[in-house]
């Protein structure tokens, strides 16, 4: 009897671990999801700069080389070059 009622309690705990691990799953997935349609929402907005903006912020020349810039921001930008 005590048999039974144990293999029941560990059925049991075994089941809730498994919602619980699907739960935080889908979360994670929906977060993700989110962060993404962030990203391309921000891209839809037009959070484009011309070329001459790029240059005078930056300091960097936009080219089709494989080039890297670090800009007077002191972030590094690639495919272009030091003006």
């Amino acid at each position: 009897m005590k048999t039974k009622i144990f293999g029941f309690i560990a059925i049991v705990a075994i089941a809730a671990a498994v919602a619980l691990n699907v739960t935080l799953s889908n979360q994670k997935q929906d977060a993700a999801s989110m962060l993404a349609l962030a990203n391309v929402e921000a891209l839809a907005d037009g959070e484009t700069m011309t070329d001459d903006e790029f240059t005078d912020q930056t300091d960097c020349v936009a080219c089709w080389d494989d080039h890297n810039c670090t800009g007077k921001d002191g972030k590094t930008y690639s495919f272009s070059h030091r003006e």
